[in-house]
């Protein structure tokens, strides 16, 4: 490592520095904050709740404690509406009538639409099904409805 032995046992015997010493103080109500947010706060609004509590720290020194402790806020999906009920095309008829037990096979066949988000973008998979044995018949993968 290119450190000499006196030089490593002389570092190592040497007290913590007032940074460390305040980072341990610090670092614990600052995990408390994050869990009181229920893990959603980011640096921003966790160095405002310190700065509350009257504990005088910088957006960056709550960065790093962050990063040393593996403090990383929950990610919320955006809420995409992939239904559009308001369209003026015409509505297949009910021909079940929600009854779904079925005595032979081929002879209900149902279908469904499923929307799957990809890196680069949304892709439709289209499925039909047996009702009898619930094996898929056919299904279709496509960039559009």
């Amino acid at each position: 490592m290119g450190v000499s032995k006196s030089g490593f046992y002389d570092w190592r015997s040497r007290p913590l520095s007032n940074r460390e010493q305040s980072d341990t103080e610090i670092s614990p109500k600052l995990v408390e904050c994050f869990e009181q947010s229920q893990r959603t706060y980011g640096v921003r609004r966790l160095t405002d709740d310190l700065n509350d509590l009257s504990i005088d720290v910088h957006h960056k020194r709550v960065a790093r404690l962050k990063q040393e402790y593996d403090i990383y806020p929950k990610q919320h999906k955006k809420f995409v509406v992939t239904t559009d009920s308001t369209h003026g095309r015409a509505v297949a008829k009910n021909e079940l009538n929600r009854q779904f037990t079925v005595n032979k096979p081929n002879t209900v066949w149902v279908s469904d639409i499923t929307y799957i988000g990809t890196a680069t973008g949304w892709i439709y998979l289209a499925t039909i099904i047996d009702l009898y044995s619930r094996m898929i018949v056919g299904w279709q993968l496509a960039n559009h409805m």
